[in-house]
């Protein structure tokens, strides 16, 4: 599956204290319906399966060039295509009903109640908005997932959080750490045995609730990989107005971040790492994400980083087990939550039928996961068929 990430824009009408295109100095600027036209007829040909991430800036702040996207796609024979948009939920209602009228799914933003989402992402009237939009979407039956960050203002409130967004309706949760985006001088806001026990918590949460949770410390959970980012799995091609790289967060030309561009370098397998090649669990992290190993460890490519290790070290044997349990008692834990995710997308594509078969696990991988406890018979027959690999390895739904 080919994935084509379009920057569209890097204005945002708001001013989140993490943001990453917050943090460089950056030319504001659009792509153009124009450069759209280009990029998907220089990407996609007759039959090609792909995924397009609208990301940014805000995206919602361009939506000419997410439509031309669109209609350029409808046009072209045999294509099977998933759309996806990124957005801070912060815009009328009618912005959100034509996305998902046109077929095209929604991320929103968003770190809790409105008092919590407003100490680092906007006011408390903008985050009021953002949760009506919420509302909207679960009424409207759309498939989308809200996206959380989590800092210090809000790890203590994160099984609460998850009960909360459960309680609104909201099927998926995605939450990541606050992660940096400058080479070096960062330091994470808590430890990795503070947020493996707040992710505890909220999984037994989420147990009691239905809800499903993401987070990039289990989306390898059934499928192994022996690398983290999804950009090493296919075709994937970042475009800004001006730049193409393959990392949604390398929008602009960097020297310090050039590095990252080179993807045979970059995007190596956790076997020919040596701080990886030797661990127990490398193929459920897949060595952790090459930006946030490359800026926590000032431009070194093959050193992990070591809170993630520590996080991924203490968060993976309780998933294993809670995976295990819910399977027992015949039901899903939801730590399998990106594959709920994108089985959704597999059976409701926005563009043609996605022809490619599903995900067959192949008997090394299977005594792989079986070794470190993983009782994949059972879960796999409670879960039923998994979605084709091809979308397993996509990025759409991972950010």
């Amino acid at each position: 599956m080919k994935q084509v990430t379009l920057s569209v824009t890097n204005h945002c009408n708001l001013d989140c204290k993490y943001c990453y295109v917050k943090a460089g100095d950056w030319e504001e600027e659009n792509i153009s319906p124009e450069k759209v036209r280009k990029i998907v007829g220089k990407e996609i040909c007759s039959g090609d399966e792909a995924s397009f991430l609208f990301f940014g800036g805000e995206p919602l702040l361009n939506t000419d060039a997410i439509y031309e996207t669109r209609d350029i796609l409808r046009k072209i024979p045999d294509v099977t295509a998933y759309l996806l948009t990124i957005s801070n939920g912060t815009f009328p209602e009618c912005e959100y009903k034509q996305l998902i009228d046109s077929g095209i799914m929604v991320s929103i933003s968003c770190d809790g109640p409105p008092e919590i989402n407003a100490q680092n992402r906007s006011s408390i009237s903008q985050s009021e908005r953002v949760i009506d939009n919420i509302r909207f979407l679960v009424r409207e039956g759309a498939i989308f997932k809200v996206r959380m960050t989590v800092t210090k203002d809000n790890i203590k409130n994160l099984s609460e959080t998850v009960r909360y967004f459960s309680d609104l309706g909201v099927k998926y949760l995605h939450f990541e750490s606050i992660s940096p985006y400058k080479l070096g001088k960062f330091e994470y806001p808590f430890s990795a045995t503070e947020f493996s026990d707040a992710v505890k918590r909220a999984i037994d949460v989420a147990g009691e609730t239905g809800m499903s949770l993401i987070n990039s410390a289990f989306m390898n959970l059934l499928s192994p990989s022996d690398k983290f980012c999804q950009a090493s799995h296919s075709n994937q091609r970042v475009y800004s107005n001006s730049y193409v790289s393959p990392c949604l967060r390398i929008q602009q030309e960097s020297k310090d971040f050039k590095p990252l561009c080179d993807i045979d370098r970059t995007f190596v397998s956790v076997d020919d790492k040596q701080q990886c090649s030797e661990c127990d669990i490398k193929y459920f992290c897949g060595g952790g994400c090459p930006y946030i190993n490359y800026a926590i460890n000032y431009g070194l490519l093959d050193i992990p980083d070591a809170w993630g290790c520590d996080y991924r070290r203490k968060i993976i044997p309780f998933i294993i087990e809670h995976a295990n349990s819910c399977a027992t008692a015949n039901k899903l834990s939801p730590v399998l939550g990106i594959y709920s995710y994108k089985k959704d997308l597999w059976e409701n594509p926005s563009i043609g039928t996605m022809r490619s078969p599903n995900y067959v696990m192949s008997n090394e991988d299977q005594k792989w996961l079986e070794s470190r406890g993983v009782n994949y018979d059972l879960i796999q027959e409670i879960f039923g068929e998994l979605p084709p690999s091809s979308l397993l390895r996509c990025s759409v739904g991972c950010f």
